[in-house]
């Protein structure tokens, strides 16, 4: 029963990870997803509440009646006995592990929504506060001792300046994320630099070792030199980045 829970947890991870690499598009599919898992969660729960109950019952030895055993034959089946126990606890534990996983990303979304939510909240709190600035403003343009050119020019900074920091707002966001795209990709740059090295250094130590059979060290060596020129490849199209 707890490979059949694991299989079917299993069988959840390739939709995750599909709507994962579209970003996150399918907002309908998230909220879903967490439906499921909560259900998920709560049916393992009652098995797990039913198999450690079940499991209490097999602490001693079985109702014989009136057959006895050796004092070491009963060591031994309590010695088995707490051993396929400690299996099963084990099995639950990794059950749990891999459901609270499988949740990691559905939170992930939700913390990703929410930051997004107060940021825009703050953006148009800051928008009021601007415009209230900008009352005054107002009064310039209905007063009747300012002239027609005046409040012209009035009226054009004020109906100006919200789309002005909207404007200046989604700049700001543009270059913030282009410097991120430009931050991971020299991470990702620097991590295949010293992969490179390692794997330099590998194909050199085999080459050198002379106890490994010729055949498995050549299979090894072609292996490595495989793997490096993937690796160049990669650098070649992040070298701008480095």
């Amino acid at each position: 029963m707890c490979s059949g829970w694991m299989a079917r947890i299993g069988k959840r991870v390739d939709p995750i990870r599909k709507n994962i690499n579209s970003k996150h598009q399918n907002k309908y599919y998230w909220q879903e997803l967490k439906r499921k898992i909560e259900v998920i969660d709560l049916n393992f729960l009652e098995f797990h509440t039913s198999a450690i109950r079940n499991l209490a019952d097999f602490d001693g030895m079985p109702d014989t009646l009136d057959l006895s055993f050796t004092k070491e034959y009963k060591n031994e089946y309590l010695k088995e006995v707490r051993y396929k126990k400690q299996s099963i606890h084990e099995y639950l534990d990794e059950i749990k592990y891999a459901i609270r996983n499988l949740a990691t990303p559905g939170h992930t979304n939700d913390e990703h929504l929410l930051q997004e939510q107060t940021e825009i909240t703050n953006e148009r709190i800051l928008l009021l506060s601007f415009l209230a600035m900008s009352i005054p403003m107002l009064g310039a343009i209905f007063s009747p001792d300012f002239t027609i050119s005046t409040k012209f020019f009035s009226a054009t900074v004020l109906f100006s300046l919200p789309i002005l920091y909207l404007f200046t707002m989604n700049i700001r966001k543009s270059l913030a994320y282009k410097r991120n795209i430009r931050m991971e990709l020299k991470r990702q740059y620097n991590d295949l630099s010293k992969s490179l090295i390692k794997e330099k250094q590998a194909t050199a130590q085999l080459q050198s070792y002379d106890v490994l059979p010729e055949d498995l060290r050549e299979t090894l060596i072609t292996f490595h030199e495989k793997s490096i020129v993937n690796t160049e490849k990669r650098l070649s199209k992040l070298d701008k980045y480095k």
